[in-house]
């Protein structure tokens, strides 16, 4: 399935359009404006819709947010639900974005509930969101932004490989190596590293009559995202 397939799988409504004002903070990297509602010690909300999500039943609601943790500042993209017995939110989907360095991003994080996984495509929905508001920006400052992502998880490089994403220079022997002999040598393993409620399949390689110890794999992803038109 290539990276066009997934699109035409996972279409998406554009996301709700950046203000001008949002995308001189987005660039600059200050986030900040009064007008913003605040979103009780979960940041300042951006924007929100409800839009139906397919595998899930009643409305969704996606909410951008901007949150202050620590020294860096970080976008949030979810999908929320409400409990049909207490009408409670619940976050089911979410994809973290920060900034980098000059005109770099980092998908820091991706994550998607159990109950809503097995291919329902929500995790791709999503991300297609946030990538569309990083083109907003690249559309902005009239030129590309790159996204960045560091990852352990071989389903996670699966997934964002078939969205377009390649090693960077320093990954790409790792990422081959990786690719030709997960499942099939000894020299690669993939394993569930905690008690089974994430589940992430982190991949590791074989230690050494040296070394026995395995060592987890990080390899570092980027795709270029340009300017619309």
């Amino acid at each position: 399935m290539t990276a066009e397939d997934i699109k035409r799988e996972t279409s998406v409504p554009h996301i709700v359009s950046l203000p001008e004002h949002l995308a001189d903070e987005f660039v600059e990297g200050t986030f900040e404006h009064a007008s913003m509602a605040s979103l009780s010690g979960r940041g300042v909300l951006y924007a929100e819709r409800s839009e139906k999500v397919p595998g899930v039943s009643g409305d969704s609601l996606l909410r951008v947010r901007y949150a202050h943790t620590g020294i860096e500042g970080r976008i949030y993209f979810d999908y929320i639900t409400k409990k049909a017995t207490t009408g409670a939110e619940v976050e089911y989907a979410s994809m973290v974005l920060r900034r980098g360095h000059d005109d770099e991003y980092v998908l820091e994080h991706r994550y998607v509930i159990p109950a809503y996984r097995n291919h329902k495509g929500i995790g791709s929905r999503l991300y297609l969101q946030a990538e569309d508001w990083v083109r907003q920006i690249a559309t902005r400052i009239k030129k590309p932004i790159t996204l960045l992502a560091g990852v352990s998880q071989y389903d996670v490089l699966t997934w964002l490989t078939k969205h377009g994403y390649t090693p960077d220079e320093e990954s790409t022997a790792l990422y081959h190596d990786v690719m030709e002999n997960v499942g099939v040598t000894t020299k690669f393993n993939v394993e569930n590293d905690d008690d089974g409620r994430h589940a992430p399949s982190t991949i590791y390689k074989a230690g050494s009559d040296e070394d026995p110890m395995p060592n987890p794999v990080r390899i570092i992803l980027t795709k270029i995202i340009q300017p619309g038109s």
